[in-house]
C-alpha cells in the first residue's frame, strides 16, 4: 500500500508541473462576412505596407502557444505573413518581443501560428498580423470580432508609423496553462480510495 501511496502522488506531483492544458485566453468570435482591412504584400506591389495591430491585456504569467486572426484565402496557393508580438506604447504597438512567419491558407478562416511558446507578465501587448519584405500574401483581415477588443492600430511601412484606427478585427490567443494542483490532488486522494477498497475484496 505504502508503495501504491508513494506512486499515486509522485504521478500527482508530476502532474503540476508537467502536464498543462491549450486554451483560449482571448476569443472575440467573428460574424464572418464584416469588413475586411487590407494586409497587402508581395503579390502585386513587392512590398509590404500595411500591418494591423490588436491590443490585448493579460492578468497573470502566460506562455502563449498559439495567435488567430481572421484572415481571408489565399487563391490558389498559400501565402506567407507574420504574426508578432509588440510591448504597448501607450495606445499603439511598442517594441517587437516575439515575431514568426506562417502560411495563410486557400480557404477563409483563422490562420497564424500555433506552435510557439512565448513567456509574458501580466500586462498589455499588442498582437500583429504583418506581410514583411520577402514574404508573399496579399490578402485582406477581417473586420469581423463579436467581442471587439479595446484598441486597434494599422501601420503603413511607407510611413513607417503606426496610428489607431478604429477596426473590429477578430483574433484568438491561446496559452498553456497547468491544471489547479487542488483538483489534482482530490483526483489522486480518490485513486488511493479506490486502491484501499480493492485491496479489502
Amino acid at each position: 500500500m505504502r508503495k501504491i501511496a508513494i506512486i499515486v502522488l509522485f504521478i500527482i506531483s508530476f502532474s503540476v508541473t508537467g502536464f498543462c492544458a491549450i486554451t483560449p485566453i482571448i476569443d472575440t468570435g467573428t460574424n464572418y462576412g464584416g469588413t475586411p482591412y487590407g494586409l497587402f504584400g508581395g503579390i502585386s506591389t513587392g512590398e509590404a505596407y500595411q500591418w494591423i495591430g490588436n491590443e490585448v491585456t493579460i492578468n497573470e504569467n502566460y506562455t502563449i502557444t498559439g495567435v488567430e486572426g481572421f484572415l481571408k484565402g489565399s487563391p490558389s496557393i498559400p501565402r506567407s505573413a507574420t504574426v508578432a508580438l509588440y510591448s504597448d506604447a501607450g495606445s499603439l504597438p511598442g517594441v517587437e518581443l516575439y515575431s514568426k512567419a506562417f502560411f495563410v491558407g486557400t480557404v477563409d478562416g483563422w490562420h497564424g501560428v500555433n506552435d510557439v511558446s512565448w513567456d509574458l507578465s501580466p500586462g498589455t501587448y499588442w498582437a500583429a498580423f504583418e506581410v514583411r519584405t520577402g514574404q508573399s500574401y496579399g490578402g485582406v483581415y477581417y473586420s469581423s470580432a463579436v467581442n471587439p477588443l479595446q484598441n486597434y492600430a494599422v501601420k503603413d511601412n511607407r510611413l513607417g508609423v503606426w496610428h489607431t484606427f478604429e477596426g473590429e478585427t477578430a483574433l484568438r490567443v491561446y496559452a498553456a496553462t497547468v491544471p489547479v494542483p487542488s483538483s489534482l490532488f482530490l483526483f489522486g486522494f480518490g485513486l488511493l480510495g479506490l486502491v484501499g477498497v480493492n485491496r479489502k475484496k
